[in-house]
């Protein structure tokens, strides 16, 4: 499966992150859109610490389920779907923690999960960014660099 997002998906969501980390807690986002047999295309950012009753700590995240309700409501209600869960860490370490491993915004086998580093402080860089993929069963694999390019696909659109 490939992820596809434009450039200014991508920058609304490295931004958007930035802002509500405040150089001060874990942010997260979700980016909705569509999804065909071989790809999914990202066509709008959702944060999540705008939803009800999320709560965003130095170094966790938390959404509650009423937010998760309301995210799911608002991508049927616009026909998308969940294509990638986003969130922020305190450091350039990028790999998933094992409360991220534990509690995905869905357990969907091919769920694509970044991580973006020191809170989103730095310019907008995809190879600091940590890719990761949900093959079921709580497992996860990160997406290597040298065939990322063919996973996660930034358009110029």
């Amino acid at each position: 499966m490939r992820l596809h997002v434009s450039r200014p998906v991508w920058m609304a969501t490295w931004y958007g992150l930035q802002r509500r980390s405040a150089n001060e807690i874990e942010a997260a986002c979700v980016w909705l859109g569509t999804r065909s047999e071989d790809i999914e295309t990202a066509l709008d950012v959702v944060f999540l610490d705008d939803l009800p009753g999320t709560v965003g700590r130095r170094l966790q995240h938390r959404t509650s389920r009423q937010a998760v309700a309301m995210l799911l409501d608002l991508a049927r209600a616009r026909g998308l779907r969940i294509v990638a869960d986003i969130h922020t860490h305190p450091s350039e370490w990028v790999d998933l923690s094992d409360v991220d491993r534990e509690h995905p915004i869905e357990y969907r086998p091919g769920l694509i999960a970044l991580v973006l580093p020191t809170f989103a402080l730095d310019p907008p860089d995809l190879t600091r960014t940590g890719v990761h993929e949900y093959i079921g069963r709580g497992e996860w694999v990160r997406i290597k660099s040298d065939v990322l390019p063919s996973r996660l696909v930034i358009e110029e659109r």
